[in-house]
């Protein structure tokens, strides 16, 4: 799904809400031009907190990272991949078919979504802004408060700012 539509919202309250019934957990935010290094090391203190890696470089933080997962029940968030590249050493350090194991993307790119799921469209959940009444009561409970009652004198103006947001979550959190 494009910017602003929710993803990393959804995937932090799904992760928040379900992590706890895993053995190990990680959520890790990616970049347009990612530090493979960094993106392994936060992934591995996450999944092994207190422990120092004995070698930083790539190839050794996929082995930790895999020898660790290996017979554990995982979940893995993976936010915000532009490359496919990325998730190729990403994935390499992921135990294959482990027990139930969760494994989640975002992303805004296509290509990266469908590689993520080894080319199955069925796995690929596109998000879509808001219609218009979720986005309005999205846009008055962050304004007014959850009874989200817009005062008769400021309906033109918020159905205009309402319009422009097109359905977008982050803007109305933003302007609200």
């Amino acid at each position: 799904g494009m910017g602003g539509v929710g993803k990393t919202t959804l995937a932090k309250e799904l992760y928040r809400r379900i992590s706890s019934l895993f053995d190990c957990r990680a959520f890790v935010r990616t970049s347009r031009k990612p530090d493979a290094r960094r993106l392994l090391i936060s992934m591995l203190s996450q999944i092994r907190p207190h422990h120092t890696p004995h070698n930083w470089k790539v190839h050794s933080l996929i082995a930790d990272i895999r020898t660790h997962l290996q017979d554990k029940r995982y979940l893995i968030v993976i936010d915000d991949v532009w490359a496919t590249q990325t998730w190729d050493i990403i994935n390499r350090a992921l135990p294959a078919g482990n027990l139930c194991s969760g494994i989640l993307v975002t992303t805004e790119v296509d290509d990266v979504a469908l590689k993520c799921c080894d080319y199955d469209s069925k796995y690929v959940l596109t998000m879509k802004p808001l219609g218009q009444d979720d986005s309005s009561k999205l846009f008055f409970s962050t304004v007014f408060g959850p009874q989200y009652d817009c005062p008769p004198e400021l309906s033109e103006v918020a159905n205009n700012i309402i319009r422009k947001c097109a359905g977008f979550p982050f803007a109305f959190i933003t302007l609200g």
